[in-house]
Parts: structure tokens; C-alpha cells; sequence
């Protein structure tokens, strides 16, 4: 077997530094199984991918130690299983929260007075008026996901992580929610949550 292919056998010693030999270490003998385990529960591989970061990146930032392997081991699976269980309890609320929003944008849309077109136009200008007030990388990460693009596909276009992408994501909606007015608000769900 070539040097390069070779995987170090696991050691306590080196996971409890928390160093990048660590996590190269525990990125070898679990990534591919992680992700597998969270595929089972929440479909997506991209999903599934990042619910592994995820964990990897507690880990690291709670430095836990461990006195078997096998408790390490149980660690990270439990931690994926939580991380996946905590992701599908959140689509749930996701989706009926869609659903309202939808149900709130297709009642502005009936409106009676003929201003329909005036009215979407005034949520727009609301809309890419709070966009204006983001700093500069935010509003870069919400254009992006206005093209469409995925959590992941953001984070290699800017060189940012995927945490960071998402912490942006979650904050900007909440700011500007409170500077919109409801319907506008309702147009912000439907385009960026």
C-alpha cells in the first residue's frame, strides 16, 4: 500500500489535541459512514454533508475527550442523529411556515383595487431597500441566494464556510423582517427561507 493512502490507526492521544491532525484523523475513519448515517434519515447528500461538518466543527469547538474509541464513536453518531433530527424538525416548521406565506402572497395577489402591480413593486423596492442596508457580505449572500444558489454553492463562490453562510442567512432574515412591512416580509420568506 502506498504511504499516501495509508490510514493512521486511531488514537486518543491525537483526537484530544483538537488539532488538524485530529480532525484529518477523524475525517479518514468516519466522514464517508457519517454521511452515509445522516443520508438515511434526511435524504439529501448535500444535507447530509453538512449535518457531518456540523458535528465535526462541535467537536472540535467543545474539545471533548473520551476514554474508549468506542465512546468516541458513539459520540459522533449520536451528535449526527441529533444534528439530522434538529435539521428535519426545523423543515417541518419550514414547511408550514411556507405554506402560511404562500397562502398570505396569493391573498396579495386577489387584492380588488387593480394596484397589484404597484403593490408587488412597492414589496420589491421594500425588499431590496433592507438589502441595501446589509454590509457588504451579507447582501453578497443573499444576491446569491436570489440566483438560486444552495448554502454550499455560496460558501465556494466567497470563500466562506457553510456556517457562516447560514449564520448570514438566518440573521439577515430576522433583521430585515423587522424593518419590512408583513406582506414584503411574507415575499422575503418565500424568496430566501
Amino acid at each position: 500500500m502506498q504511504e499516501g493512502n495509508y490510514i493512521k490507526p486511531l488514537s486518543l492521544d491525537v483526537i484530544h489535541r483538537w488539532d488538524n491532525a485530529a480532525l484529518t484523523m477523524l475525517y479518514r475513519h468516519f466522514y464517508k459512514a457519517m454521511v452515509a448515517y445522516a443520508m438515511q434519515m434526511v435524504g439529501g447528500r448535500n444535507i447530509a454533508e453538512d449535518i457531518v461538518q456540523e458535528t465535526f466543527y462541535g467537536s472540535w469547538k467543545n474539545k471533548n475527550t473520551f476514554k474508549t474509541i468506542g465512546m468516541l464513536k458513539a459520540y459522533l453518531f449520536n451528535a449526527v442523529r441529533n444534528e439530522s433530527i434538529t435539521y428535519l424538525r426545523r423543515q417541518q416548521v419550514t414547511q408550514k411556515h411556507a405554506i402560511h406565506v404562500e397562502q398570505i402572497y396569493r391573498e396579495m395577489q386577489t387584492d380588488d383595487n387593480g394596484d397589484l402591480v404597484q403593490h408587488k413593486e412597492e414589496l420589491y423596492r421594500q425588499l431590496f431597500m433592507a438589502l441595501d442596508e446589509m454590509p457588504e457580505k451579507h447582501r453578497e449572500v443573499f444576491l446569491h441566494i436570489m440566483e438560486g444558489k444552495k448554502n454550499h454553492e455560496i460558501a465556494k463562490a466567497m470563500q466562506i464556510s457553510v456556517n457562516t453562510v447560514k449564520k448570514i442567512r438566518l440573521r439577515g432574515i430576522e433583521k430585515m423582517r423587522k424593518s419590512l412591512s408583513p406582506e414584503a416580509a411574507a415575499l422575503m420568506m418565500i424568496i430566501f427561507a
